[in-house]
C-alpha cells in the first residue's frame, strides 16, 4: 500500500500541475460527436490528458487498471449531460452543471485508495485468493460440478433496456467502440437478451421457446407460451414493430442457460442470490432474494 500511495501522490501531482500547452495538444478528433455533447471542449480535453498520462505512467498493471477506472468513474460525475439510468442524455433539458475532470478524477482515485486501506486494515479482513475467468455465462463453466459454495449475481431485467448502449460514454472515451456498429458487434450480440435491439425475427425459426425450459419448468414454459402469443398478436397492430415477444422469449431462453450453469456448479443445499429490484409506489427499493 506504501507505494500506491506514493504513485498515487505522484500521479495526482502531475495531472494538477497541467498546462494550458498540454492541454492544447490534445487532439479531439478521435472521439464520436455524442461525445463533444457531453463535456465542454477543455473539460474533454483533460479528461484526454488524465487518460494518456495514466497509460504513459510509471505504473504496474494493477495500479494503471486501478486508476483507469478511477478515470472511467469520473466521466458520469464531470459530464454536463444527464447520466442518469438508462442512458446518457446530452441534451440542454437534461443538462446539468459540469465539474472540472481532473479535480473530480483526483478525489475519486483517493477515494478508490481510501477503500483499500480500510479493507487492508479491518479486522475481519481474511486472506483470499482471487481467480477470474473471462467467460460467457450461459456456456458450460470450466469448473467442476458441485465444487461452489455461494453464487450471486444481478442478471439484466426483462426491460427493453439497452445494456450495452448503457456503456456508450465509457467505450467511446476508451476507444473501444466509435458507432453503434462497433457496440453491436462487440458488445450487443454477447449480451443476455434483454432488449428489441438484440433481437431479429430472422434468428427464430418456429417454436421460440427452448426446449430445455420446456423441460426443466414446463408450467412457466406453457404461462410464458400464451404470452409471447399475445404480444405477436399485438405486435402486428402496433406502430414500430418492435418484437417484444421474441425479446421475451430470448431473454428467458438465455437465463435457463445459466440458471443450469449455476446449479450444475453449486454444492448441494447452498444458497444462489440474485440482485433484483423492486419497484414500489415512490420509489426503487433494493433488496436481496435468495434462491436455496
Amino acid at each position: 500500500m506504501q507505494r500506491l500511495h506514493y504513485k498515487l501522490t505522484e500521479l495526482v501531482q502531475t495531472v494538477r500541475q497541467v498546462s494550458e500547452d498540454d492541454l492544447a495538444a490534445q487532439d479531439l478528433s478521435e472521439f464520436p460527436e455524442s461525445l463533444h455533447k457531453c463535456f465542454s471542449e477543455q473539460n474533454l480535453r483533460k479528461l484526454k490528458f488524465l487518460r494518456e498520462t495514466i497509460k504513459n505512467f510509471d505504473l504496474t498493471p494493477q495500479e494503471r487498471d486501478l486508476f483507469l477506472l478511477a478515470l472511467v468513474d469520473t466521466l458520469r460525475t464531470a459530464t454536463r449531460a444527464g447520466a442518469g439510468w438508462p442512458y446518457i442524455a446530452p441534451s440542454a433539458y437534461h443538462e446539468k452543471r459540469e465539474r472540472d475532470a481532473i479535480v473530480v478524477f483526483c478525489e475519486t482515485a483517493k477515494m478508490f485508495y481510501h477503500d483499500l486501506v480500510a479493507i487492508r486494515t479491518s479486522r475481519a479482513r481474511r486472506e483470499v485468493s482471487c481467480r477470474l475467468i473471462l467467460h460467457d455465462a450461459r456456456k458450460p463453466y470450466p469448473l467442476e460440478d458441485e465444487t461452489i459454495d455461494l453464487a450471486v449475481t444481478s442478471p439484466p431485467y426483462l426491460n427493453n433496456y439497452d445494456y450495452a448502449d448503457r456503456t456508450r460514454l465509457e467505450l467511446y472515451f476508451l476507444g473501444w467502440a466509435k458507432s453503434w456498429r462497433d457496440i453491436t458487434g462487440q458488445i450487443r450480440e454477447r449480451l443476455i437478451i434483454a432488449a428489441t435491439t438484440q433481437v431479429k425475427r430472422t434468428d427464430f425459426d418456429g417454436e421460440p421457446l427452448s426446449d430445455d425450459l420446456k423441460v426443466i419448468a414446463s408450467t412457466v414454459y406453457k404461462e410464458l407460451r400464451i404470452k409471447i402469443a399475445r404480444l405477436s398478436q399485438i405486435q402486428k397492430s402496433k406502430g414500430g414493430k418492435k418484437n417484444y415477444d421474441l425479446m421475451v422469449a430470448g431473454y428467458f431462453n438465455d437465463m435457463v442457460q445459466v440458471l443450469q450453469q449455476v446449479y450444475r456448479v453449486l454444492k448441494p443445499e447452498t444458497p444462489f442470490v440474485l440482485v433484483l429490484w423492486e419497484v414500489g409506489a415512490d420509489h426503487p427499493n433494493a433488496y436481496w432474494s435468495v434462491l436455496m
